[in-house]
Formats: structure tokens, sequence, C-alpha cells
């Protein structure tokens, strides 16, 4: 994984802080006990709700595909790669950083972020964002339909061709159009995927692909250009990726 995360120690003092971000694309305030007008909370592995906590018990998560986008940003072009695990709808991205092992994305909107503080004890930190279980994309209609689709060859990994449908998004006040294709072929919850993009604190991964308001959950971006951003899906194929979730202390207990 190309991303770069910062230490863990700067992911804590975050989770601590009130979101600035829009109520729009702000994670939603996590339960815990009483309702709580913090935008984003820490969650405790004992709630009832939490995946995580679930999870974790199990001790390994297994992925057993990947997806592999291509991107190029500020005139740098690196990948991204994101872990799938089909039968139960989690996703794993696995940060290229000392300090952050990996950050897997749950159905549920929980996110598990498993890191080494700055003592070299492992932590587990939990947010939960608003929206990704219910996959709508409120402004859907403001998506223009393109003639011409996209075909993603998979030859060279012996799997399907992924079949693209294209749109483009104009904006009246800047002029500025995006396009975008997807395919509904790859059981993913593209919203999970967009949601990376929206964790609090220096976990986030920074680039701006966060389209869960016109697209939804089952139409998987595979192409997005605009005059600033370009990504690409290279791939989505067998890619086994295995990681331990054992001996990780939830932060806050």
């Amino acid at each position: 994984m190309i991303v770069r995360i910062v230490p863990l120690l700067l992911l804590f003092a975050a989770c601590s802080r009130t979101d600035r971000q829009d109520a729009e694309s702000a994670p939603a305030t996590a339960e815990i006990g009483a309702a709580t007008e913090s935008k984003m909370a820490i969650i405790s592995t004992d709630t009832a709700y939490s995946e995580v906590a679930r999870e974790q018990r199990k001790g390994v998560a297994y992925f057993e595909k990947a997806l592999t986008y291509q991107y190029t940003k500020g005139g740098i072009t690196e990948e991204l790669w994101i872990f799938v695990n089909e039968s139960n709808g989690q996703l794993l991205m696995a940060p290229d950083d000392d300090m952050i092992a990996a950050v897997i994305s749950y159905p549920n909107g929980e996110y598990a972020i498993f890191g080494t503080d700055e003592n070299g004890q492992r932590r587990l930190i939990t947010q939960r964002l608003q929206g990704i279980a219910e996959q709508e994309a409120p402004l859907k209609d403001k998506l223009q339909p393109l003639r011409q689709r996209k075909i993603i060859s998979q030859k060279n990994i012996q799997q399907p061709d992924i079949v693209c449908e294209g749109y483009q998004i104009a904006y009246d006040k800047t002029n500025e159009v995006t396009t975008i294709y997807s395919t509904t072929q790859i059981p993913v919850n593209s919203h999970q995927i967009f949601g990376f993009t929206r964790l609090t604190g220096d976990v986030q991964l920074t680039l701006p692909m966060d389209y869960s308001k016109f697209l939804s959950g089952h139409q998987l971006p595979t192409h997005l250009q605009d005059n600033y951003f370009q990504m690409t899906l290279l791939n989505y194929g067998p890619n086994p990726y295995e990681f331990d979730m054992s001996g990780y202390a939830t932060v806050g207990e």
C-alpha cells in the first residue's frame, strides 16, 4: 500500500478533538450509553452492536480478493490496494506505515484501526460512520449517463472482463465536470471504500474520491477523472491476505 499514514500517537490526539467537517460528510456520533453531540467517538469493544468486537474474537481476518487502483494526484502516480472478503463484506486497507498495521471496514459502518502507540503497545481504535450500511445516493439524479462503456480486460489474471457504465457530473458554479465510470459486477459496497476518506484524524485516506452522494453502494467506481485527480481500477481478483487481530487493546478500556 502506498498511501502514507502518520504515527498512531497523532491519531489518538485527533480522536479527542471535535471534528469540524461539514455535517453532510462528517462521521456519525457513536452511542456509548447515552447520546453524545460529538461527531466521532471511540466505540468500546463491549458495546452490544460492535461488529469489531465480534470479529476480533475470531483472531484472524481473511480476505480472498483485492481491488487494485492506480491514481494520479499532483503529477504523482501511485497504487491503492483494498482487500475484500466477499462472504462477510469486510474490506481492509494496509497502509505502508510502521505505526498502522491495518484499517478494516465493516458493513455496519464501523472502521477498526489497528496500530502501535509510542510505547510499542498494540492499540485498537474504532470509528463509526453514518450512511455506510444504507448505501443510498441522494444526488444520483445529478449523474448524466454517457453512451460509451469501458471494458476492463482481466485476461492477464484469468478473471472475467469488467463492464463499466459512464456518467458525468457538471458543477454549475465552477463550470467543472467530473467523469465517473462504475460497475455492478463486483460485490463490494462502494460506500465502505468512500468511508476510508471520511475517517477522523491522520488515518484518513486523503484522496478526493468520495462520491457516495452520487453512486449507490452497489455501484463500484472504476474510473474517476477531473482536472486534479484521475483514478482507474486495474483489476479485481484473487489475492489472499490474512491479518491477525489478536493482541490489540481497545483504547479507552
